[in-house]
């Protein structure tokens, strides 16, 4: 899973890197976030493997605490460091996780009401590297759309042979 993620990784930060900061605010319609919203939570959501091995689970909004708030990038610069220290984080508890964990509950709640508990593994599987993959595409469909280059990926685009 690990060598996964490192190879979903490569597309998605090539991706990130072509977002150019006077496009931050740009969105393709009302009911979708802007560029910065987005790639600051594809930048985010790579480092939730690390917190999916290490935690039990998490409350979005706890009754007793604050609720947990997005990260958004500040510039270009923050948004890649961002993206590689959370790359760096996950590859990290990927690589050092046992089977016995993976396979543990974890629990996504709010307001201290369970929205979902599955196994880990499901988690990383499903919120991580299909989150990851899904974030990278929809930030392919805003750079089309812009007129701005779209990276190979899973293979040849239409700007790169």
């Amino acid at each position: 899973m690990a060598q996964e993620l490192k190879q979903s990784a490569v597309s998605a930060r090539k991706t990130l890197e072509r977002i150019p900061e006077e496009k931050f605010d740009w969105t393709p319609h009302p009911k979708s976030m802007t560029f910065l919203k987005l790639s600051s939570h594809l930048a985010e959501s790579l480092g939730w493997a690390e917190f999916t091995i290490t935690t039990d689970g998490m409350d979005v909004a706890p009754v007793d605490g604050p609720a947990w708030e997005p990260y958004v990038a500040s510039s270009s610069a923050d948004l890649l460091e961002t993206f590689d220290k959370n790359l760096a984080a996950s590859l990290a508890a990927l690589n050092a996780v046992s089977d016995e964990t993976l396979m543990e509950t974890w629990t996504m709640k709010k307001a201290g009401e369970a929205m979902f508990s599955m196994p880990k593994l499901v988690v990383l599987r499903s919120f991580i590297l299909d989150h990851l993959v899904h974030h990278r595409a929809q930030l392919g469909l805003y750079l089309r759309l812009n007129d701005i280059s779209v990276p190979a990926l899973l293979g040849p685009s239409a700007d790169e042979e």
